[in-house]
């Protein structure tokens, strides 16, 4: 019970998050056609500048999204559906590059398909914990494998966890609290805005923790929500109390 009540107190903070508003920073400029991955198929590539900082209503800082889309197979008379691939971490970009055929296929190919690299991965705000990638293999090499090998492995891990958040902060210090799902879903609904109006109705697909964004999204936007498929679902209780 102590669990339930402390996410819904959560779920109703990031609801007070979308009470704030900030003047709108634009459209998408589409780049053309695109092959981050090897994409097989029409896959096409664009920038769309949002707020870096949702929580701070006077600020002007801004960042850019990097936006994929797979166009519809047919004649688009559906509106697009959204793919979160999860996570989180997950490049979105070989997600659609691998999977673009699929979606068009179980969709119907009357939808574009859309995605975007969320914060900390590719170009979006780059995050790592590491200063370079032998300090990276160091850390890795000195993790404990099981954690019920010994009567004190459960506390190595612990341990190593804390080190691993304290790299974390003194890499991303700056920028780490404007990465997290409450700004992957503000983010979600500005790539919506700038594709078909603030009145849109966002359909989405949310893949392992993508379910953990979509039930946020529809706890800050419940008006904004169209068609929302979660696979492969997460616990968000997990998640945010784990």
């Amino acid at each position: 019970m102590r669990q339930s009540s402390s996410f819904t107190a959560g779920l109703l903070s990031m609801a007070s998050l979308a009470s704030l508003t900030q003047a709108e920073l634009g459209k998408i400029q589409w780049k053309g056609l695109c092959d981050p991955t090897n994409a097989t198929g029409p896959m096409i590539c664009g920038t769309l500048d949002v707020p870096l900082d949702y929580t701070d209503s006077t600020s002007n800082k801004t960042l850019t999204l990097d936006i994929g889309k797979w166009p519809a197979a047919k004649k688009a008379t559906a509106e697009p559906v959204f793919v979160n691939f999860g996570g989180p971490g997950v490049n979105s970009f070989e997600g659609l590059g691998s999977y673009g055929k699929e979606f068009q296929t179980i969709l119907g190919g009357h939808s574009d398909v859309i995605t975007f690299n969320p914060r900390g991965v590719g170009n979006t705000i780059p995050f790592s914990c590491y200063s370079n990638d032998s300090s990276r293999e160091l850390a890795s090499l000195q993790a404990p494998n099981d954690g019920t090998a010994s009567n004190t492995a459960r506390g190595e891990i612990w341990a190593q966890s804390t080190n691993y958040a304290q790299a974390c902060y003194a890499q991303n210090g700056e920028n780490g609290s404007l990465i997290g799902t409450t700004f992957a879903a503000r983010d979600t609904l500005q790539v919506l805005d700038a594709l078909r109006g603030k009145n849109a109705l966002l359909n989405y697909w949310g893949i392992s923790y993508g379910t953990t964004v979509g039930a946020v999204m529809a706890a800050m936007f419940p008006e904004r929500m169209g068609y929302l498929a979660l696979d492969g679902v997460d616990n968000p209780a997990e998640y945010f109390n784990g």
